[in-house]
């Protein structure tokens, strides 16, 4: 009986079945998550660093980051290829000081590493190369978009906070009118908590002049973010999220040059996207969620045809806690009420010793 169950987890050693068992049931203690930035300051404070450090890569980090750098990350996606599930690579550093042309290179570098596979992403956050107190410089900007179109990659243009985002927003629509012209290379993500979402995903589809792409997501930044910018509810966030998928599937259907990644790990959002698609737009629609996350559902929707994808975040664990601290929070809730994929990691234990 147990040999026939649903195996999504079959690929992970009984190691990471074991962290990702412990990673996913410390989040459901009340404040665990809240609570880490500071515990992080104090362990800094007491010269304690380098222990937190360790044990956050061989836990947190595992379940989270799909390796430190492009060589741990590249089995990560062979095993995800051979499944059907395509990637989304991140370079998962924060508040790093670095050089523009540094990070630029690192970005080609996860471009030469995304090419082997087909329609394969990499992830960009545009305040590493840019620090709007000043023009935006295009320079870096379009040199990965060029080496990406170059080497049939997506880029992937990351949500940040709303205090910058109208910035990001411009830029990313300067990039799709330079780079989206004969397909789409550049996409944005719009996060659907916010209240006036809505309205810029219309302007920017309306006013776009080549193709465009959208990635939809709730929102990542809600524990930095002014309350009143914000829907009111978790109820009026998911409405505002399905409002924005059925706007942009009408456009496909419409016969518009739109793309749309559904980024969510709701399955009642992926459902009812999935009840809207006609078959002649199953070309322009793709799904995603987080590496270490919810892995049934993308083996699920591989398994009903769709392209899907695993947004797979690595980098140095010190310069990656940012990253992982703000998807800790942002996943709360999520990570609080994962009870199937416990039963999922449970029987695949008892799939391999019994």
């Amino acid at each position: 009986m147990i040999k026939n169950v649903f195996r999504p987890y079959k690929n992970k050693s009984t190691w990471n079945l074991i962290n990702s068992m412990l990673v996913l049931n410390s989040c459901r203690i009340p404040g665990i998550v809240k609570a880490t930035p500071s515990l992080l300051k104090f362990s800094k404070f007491i010269g304690c660093s380098s222990v937190s450090n360790s044990f956050i890569k061989n836990t947190f980090f595992k379940y989270f980051c799909g390796g430190e750098n492009v060589s741990e990350i590249v089995p990560v996606m062979q095993n995800f290829h051979e499944s059907g599930i395509n990637s989304i690579l991140d370079l998962a550093m924060e508040e790093t000081g670095m050089e523009k042309t540094d990070i630029t290179k690192l970005i080609c570098d996860s471009i030469d590493i995304a090419k082997y596979h087909k329609d394969n992403f990499v992830s960009i956050k545009i305040s590493a190369l840019e620090d709007f107190k000043e023009d935006i410089d295009y320079t870096h900007l379009n040199k990965i978009c060029e080496y990406a179109k170059n080497n049939k990659v997506m880029v992937m243009i990351d949500a940040e906070s709303s205090k910058i985002q109208p910035f990001i927003d411009e830029i990313a629509r300067n990039l799709a009118d330079t780079w989206n012209t004969d397909n789409c290379v550049v996409w944005n993500t719009y996060q659907m908590y916010l209240k006036d979402s809505m309205e810029r995903l219309k302007k920017d589809l309306s006013n776009r002049k080549n193709g465009m792409g959208v990635k939809l997501v709730r929102g990542a930044y809600m524990e930095s973010e002014p309350p009143e910018i914000l829907h009111s509810s978790i109820e009026a966030t998911h409405s505002n999220y399905n409002k924005g998928v059925e706007h942009c599937i009408d456009e496909i259907h419409k016969g518009m040059n739109v793309n749309l990644m559904l980024a969510t790990h709701n399955q009642e959002s992926i459902l009812s996207a999935m009840r809207q698609i006609k078959p002649s737009a199953r070309g322009n629609i793709k799904f995603g969620q987080l590496y270490g996350m919810k892995d049934d559902i993308t083996f699920d929707i591989t398994g009903s045809g769709y392209s899907v994808y695993k947004y797979i975040p690595y980098g140095p664990v010190i310069t990656a806690i940012p990253y992982l601290i703000r998807r800790a929070q942002e996943n709360s809730n999520v990570l609080s009420n994962l009870s199937l994929d416990n039963k999922l990691y449970i029987n695949e234990l008892l799939c391999r010793f019994y």
